[in-house]
């Protein structure tokens, strides 16, 4: 490592210290700068650029919301500083979209192209995750799915699931997730048997589906659920009582949330989901979910039919 490079280190440790996290960026961006080509960051120098712009985002994150804050407040009542407010609101906004553009065109030049080990891609994708708007417009979904498809590693394979479970909890993220193969390449995951791994991606169901439950109740969202084309449902009719109890949980609750939507009823009656139902009711260790499985049971008429023919 040059001796540029090991300066820079040591700056941003000290910065870290300090607490002086902007001052922090500018030394790990002296880092990559002082790269080697196809030189990839050693690991403590990764732990430290994610510490670095972690830290300033959250920041400029929590100063943006006070402001919002101070904006509609103003705005109701006492009009002298609400122009003020907005320029300076405005400024914030600036700095964020230049700080996520920063780390962006860092991770997408000079970092994600030459990076050999897959956790470090990984780690790096979930740098950029921090904001999932841009993680997605650069096709992260993709290349997250492109890596699961790619190793074997349980370590790895629980990293990306869990980033994509986090995805999974943004509605406005759904259709470009499934398109990208992500939901597929979740469900994929469950085939390495790693516990953890699993517990990921019942969370990213569970995520999706009450997100979709919240936005048909809201009244925004129609239609059949995205989850049904790539067998997720029968994944869970047939698979939560196998797991652990966490595990159980996420499913239990997807499966609920999905089944109160009647666009789903057909699917759900073809899976066999009206004994998982009925199990889930009488079984779940959550008394909320119980009662998501009896509302569900008893507000579609076509389960009751099935009930009943049975």
């Amino acid at each position: 490592m040059a001796v540029g490079r090991e300066e820079s280190v040591y700056m941003a440790k000290l910065a870290e210290q300090a607490e002086r996290y902007e001052g922090m960026v500018e030394y790990m961006q002296k880092v990559a700068d002082a790269m080697g080509e196809g030189e990839e960051l050693m690991v403590e120098e990764s732990n430290l650029l994610f510490v670095a712009y972690e830290n300033v985002i959250v920041a400029h994150h929590s100063s943006w919301r006070i402001v919002s804050s101070f904006m509609q407040k103003e705005g109701r009542g006492n009009h002298d500083h609400v122009a003020a407010i907005c320029g300076y609101h405005a400024r914030i906004k600036f700095e964020l979209d230049s700080i996520y553009g920063g780390i962006l065109c860092l991770l997408d030049a000079r970092l994600i192209p030459v990076v050999t080990v897959v956790d470090s891609k990984v780690f790096y994708l979930k740098m950029k995750g921090s904001n999932q708007g841009l993680i997605m417009g650069k096709g992260g979904a993709r290349l997250l799915a492109n890596i699961a498809s790619k190793t074997e590693d349980p370590q790895t394979l629980r990293m990306i699931a869990g980033a994509i479970a986090n995805l999974c909890g943004n509605e406005k993220l759904h259709v470009t997730l499934k398109k990208d193969g992500g939901i597929k390449a979740l469900l994929g995951m469950v085939q390495c048997g790693h516990s953890d791994v699993v517990a990921q991606v019942a969370r990213g169901f569970s995520n999706f589906a009450k997100c979709e439950s919240r936005g048909i109740s809201q009244g925004h969202r129609k239609g059949r659920s995205l989850l049904i084309e790539d067998g997720v449902l029968n994944w869970m009719a047939s698979s939560s009582a196998t797991f652990s109890a966490s595990t159980r949980r996420h499913i239990e609750l997807a499966f609920c949330h999905l089944a109160q939507n009647e666009d789903n009823t057909l699917e759900i009656i073809r899976s066999g989901g009206i004994k998982e139902l009925i199990r889930i009711s009488r079984e779940s260790s959550r008394e909320d979910t119980r009662n998501l499985a009896k509302k569900a049971l008893d507000s579609n008429p076509a389960f009751s039919a099935e009930i009943h023919a049975a």
